[in-house]
């Protein structure tokens, strides 16, 4: 179903560019990356103050207000929300795995 989006993708100007450059894919590849650590360290820092774990003395607004420019940010160099999505149910998942695994540890 993407796939003839994805061959036509390729044959543009950026995706020619793309695909004979030895170094723009990691570029973007980096920045790509380096956008999904700054907006998972906002969220974490959102949601731990949420849990009561973190930042305990400032107010749940006040967190909030701090990371939205980082999530905006973020997310404005990650452009595809479906891809947004994928990341997210990506990472839940990974959390759950890497809380299982210690819990596991610790269980017996």
């Amino acid at each position: 179903m993407l796939l003839p989006y994805f061959q036509w993708f390729e044959t543009t100007t950026i995706g020619t560019a793309i695909k004979n450059s030895s170094w723009a894919f990691a570029v973007i590849e980096s920045v790509h990356l380096l956008a999904l650590a700054v907006i998972g360290g906002a969220v974490l820092m959102l949601d731990l103050r949420l849990l009561g774990l973190g930042l305990r003395r400032q107010p749940i607004p006040e967190v909030a207000r701090e990371a939205q420019p980082w999530l905006v940010g973020s997310l404005i160099v990650m452009r595809p929300i479906v891809l947004r999505l994928v990341a997210l149910v990506s990472l839940t998942l990974w959390f759950g795995v890497g809380a299982g695994g210690r819990w596991i540890g610790f269980s017996g």
